[in-house]
């Protein structure tokens, strides 16, 4: 699953199969809102509180990685090779605390780093749940936001408070995705 810096699905599903480029350069048109060439925090910000809004499908005001799974179902393109997603909790398990741990620390859609935007490789982190600082098993929208900073500190390799077109395909690179 390749997904934007604020942790949306851009490909699968009735999205298809864009190369990295194609599906990221989308994304930053739709996010660049006053068409300057250059996505700025707001910007940045904006995007990061409506995704998690969407990704919010219970409307609680904290994502769980049972919810995410729920979100990205439309955008799955079937199982995904070397053992992901790790195999679901038994139904037998002692408590929901072993699923909550285990899609905690391995992404359900092979691992990508929300952080560099694009695909990462399966040892990281979900791009989502790796927001979740304090270790609660769910996301609020003040770890999503503090995690988007982050994600866009991490984007701005120039340090000039932007982030260009250039500089978030780079991320396509950095992982090896397909072109």
């Amino acid at each position: 699953m390749l997904y934007s810096p604020n942790g949306e699905p851009l490909n699968g599903g009735a999205l298809g199969k864009p190369t990295c480029e194609a599906a990221l350069s989308r994304w930053f048109d739709r996010v660049d809102a006053d068409h300057d060439g250059m996505i700025g925090r707001a910007e940045f910000s904006a995007d990061a509180s409506a995704q998690f809004a969407q990704m919010d499908i219970d409307h609680n005001g904290y994502l769980l990685s049972e919810e995410l799974d729920r979100y990205r179902l439309p955008y799955r393109q079937g199982p995904v090779a070397g053992g992901y997603p790790p195999p679901a909790a038994s139904a037998n398990a002692p408590d929901g605390e072993t699923k909550h741990r285990r899609r905690h620390a391995a992404s359900s859609d092979g691992g990508t780093g929300a952080r560099t935007g694009g695909h990462a490789p399966a040892e990281l982190a979900d791009p989502v749940m790796s927001a979740d600082t304090n270790n609660d098993f769910k996301v609020t929208p003040q770890e999503f936001s503090v995690h988007a900073e982050r994600a866009f500190i991490e984007l701005d390799a120039n340090h000039d408070g932007f982030v260009s077109r250039e500089e978030l395909l780079k991320t396509c690179a950095r992982y090896g995705v397909g072109r």
